[in-house]
């Protein structure tokens, strides 16, 4: 088998993965009974998450040895987090799109680079004055986009009705999200000239790098007083 074949089967496969922890995840939700395989579920990603960082850190052995005692402390209170696993998945969906929001948001500040503006500079390289307003108003789209999805999540988890928070949580968001994007691409293709436009797939490649030199550029132009509290 060729690299690319490899390449799209690997694709393929965690594609399938993905789809059939969604689904489960919505299913053990929906029912708004405890469930152990729910929480396991719910708690996954920060497992998974926590593991890389600790695996990452300097102090490896260390970080390693922490992350055991929080999974040792998540099987002691096994019970208690079968019975209120649905607030972790809560916490995960509308703490992830909060966040975003603020941090999409605070781009838009006085004095700093939009943070769309940071994505499209790494295709582009300095941008023109027409390219500039547009991934500025893109980045006012997204972070509008990010806060209405933290406060339906809220509003539908408040209301009581897990099942239709499930849905649009866990089944309806890796929907929503994809087509922001593609509603965003259509609406760049109208509205920017040929040279000034990039490929769907270009666009979301140059996200992370950007938001990488976005986290290393607040560490360097940090106040003292931010840096040292």
């Amino acid at each position: 088998m060729t690299p690319r074949g490899k390449q799209r089967l690997l694709t393929i496969g965690a594609g399938l993965l993905i789809a059939l922890y969604i689904g489960l995840l919505h299913l053990f939700t929906a029912r708004g009974t405890p469930s152990l395989a729910g929480a396991a579920l719910a708690v996954g990603p920060f497992v998974l998450m926590g593991f890389w960082l600790a695996w990452q850190s300097r102090h490896r052995s260390v970080a390693l040895g922490a992350w055991l005692l929080a999974i040792g402390a998540l099987v002691v209170w096994r019970q208690p987090l079968a019975s209120n696993f649905a607030y972790v998945n809560l916490i995960q969906h509308a703490g992830t799109f909060g966040t975003l929001s603020a941090v999409f948001g605070r781009t838009l500040a006085a004095g700093r680079k939009p943070m769309v503006s940071m994505f499209a500079e790494a295709v582009h390289g300095p941008l023109v004055p027409g390219l500039a307003r547009y991934t500025r108003g893109v980045t006012v789209a997204w972070t509008l986009v990010f806060a209405a999805m933290t406060l339906l999540s809220l509003a539908l988890f408040a209301s009581g009705h897990i099942a239709a928070w499930s849905l649009f949580a866990n089944v309806l968001t890796p929907v929503i999200i994809p087509a922001v994007f593609l509603i965003e691409y259509l609406v760049r293709r109208t509205a920017l000239p040929p040279e000034l436009q990039t490929g769907l797939v270009d666009s979301i490649r140059s996200a992370w790098p950007a938001f990488d030199r976005w986290s290393s550029a607040q560490d360097d132009t940090a106040s003292p007083s931010e840096r040292h509290p």
